[in-house]
């Protein structure tokens, strides 16, 4: 019942003249539609369908209205079978108020892993490295010409969801599966289906620091470092990229995630294409910030000096702005500030 709980602090808002008026005069489209929309949502309805007190409806709307609110979120919201719906509401409560761009304001999704914004930046999750649509031709095309590559290289859309991964395993049509750094036998939610489903494969292989559930039906078991036995950078839900060293070596056969890497790149007789020269890190992080430069994340101006200097320090930062000129040394505070957005 989430979405039927904003849309009724939504109706609230618009109703009791809450809303952010200098916020919607920059930005009007959409406005009246969502005000008639949530007209459907009074108080006493929401208290129904959500089971709770409908006074409790109307004051934590008047809450969000009046004042600098930080509306936060958690994992269950975004792994919910309506995560993009809910997320899109909540970003639209804190733009109508003003809850966004300004101090003690923002919607906030506290991640579930410690460095789930840089895997998003970065891989081929939801987009393409430097949050590049999939179906974005100028991005394509630039990404394509940062590597050297032909542009029908890059994929035309995102991989499957997690679910998605899942029923196609169960299916038959994924019949290898390599799980790294996590623990679905405990974290999935139907875990009858996925039993069946990894016992159907061809290969299993688990990657992790850690023996799990899911590690014990592994044809193959990669032992993997942990954050304090490997080198690297990790980003936080506010944009921080700190660094992590090695306090110890990892014990036994383990070794971290970026030499693992390394080494079926080079077994499989792509190192040289794929990452030439590469063999720390280090490697990674200076192709990192060539690849996100004039992107929203931009991290062109975060050098590892820099970050070790600030302990940590917030994107974008471009290259031109590397000293403590135009932009705070330790990055950008916070985004949005002028309420202007990448979107169309």
């Amino acid at each position: 019942t989430d979405i039927v709980l904003i849309n009724g602090l939504l109706h609230v808002i618009f109703a009791e003249g809450l809303t952010d008026q200098r916020y919607l005069a920059a930005h009007p489209p959409g406005a009246a539609e969502l005000e008639a929309h949530v007209a459907d949502y009074p108080p006493a309805r929401v208290a129904a369908e959500c089971g709770l007190p409908e006074e409790a409806v109307v004051e934590t709307a008047r809450a969000i209205g009046n004042s600098r609110t930080v509306i936060a979120w958690t994992m269950g919201v975004n792994h919910s079978v309506q995560g993009t719906e809910t997320v899109a509401l909540l970003c639209g409560l804190a733009a109508v108020t003003g809850n966004i761009g300004r101090p003690g304001a923002a919607p906030f999704s506290i991640t579930g892993q410690c460095n789930a914004m840089g895997t998003r930046e970065t891989g081929f999750t939801a987009t393409m490295p430097g949050y590049r649509p999939y179906d974005d031709t100028t991005a394509r095309a630039e990404l394509a010409a940062l590597w050297g590559i032909p542009e029908s290289m890059l994929p035309t859309e995102r991989g499957k969801a997690y679910p998605d991964i899942i029923n196609a395993v169960v299916a038959g049509r994924i019949k290898g599966l390599w799980i790294i750094g996590t623990n679905p036998l405990v974290s999935f939610p139907n875990r009858e289906v996925l039993e069946y489903g990894l016992s159907a494969l061809d290969l299993l292989v688990v990657q992790d620091g850690f023996e799990t559930p899911t590690t014990a039906r592994a044809h193959v078991v990669l032992p993997a470092a942990i954050w304090g036995e490997k080198e690297g950078t990790y980003t936080n839900s506010e944009r921080r990229v700190s660094r992590v060293r090695a306090a110890v070596d990892p014990p036994g056969e383990a070794r971290p995630d970026f030499e693992i890497f390394l080494t079926i790149a080079e077994r499989l007789g792509v190192m040289d294409r794929l990452y030439p020269g590469w063999s720390t890190p280090a490697d990674a992080y200076a192709e990192w910030r060539r690849i996100s430069a004039g992107r929203l994340c931009d991290y062109s101006g975060i050098t590892y000096e820099r970050i070790d200097a600030c302990g940590g320090v917030q994107w974008p930062v471009p290259a031109d702005q590397a000293d403590a000129g135009a932009v705070p040394l330790a990055g950008t505070p916070r985004l949005y500030a002028d309420w202007r957005f990448p979107t169309p």
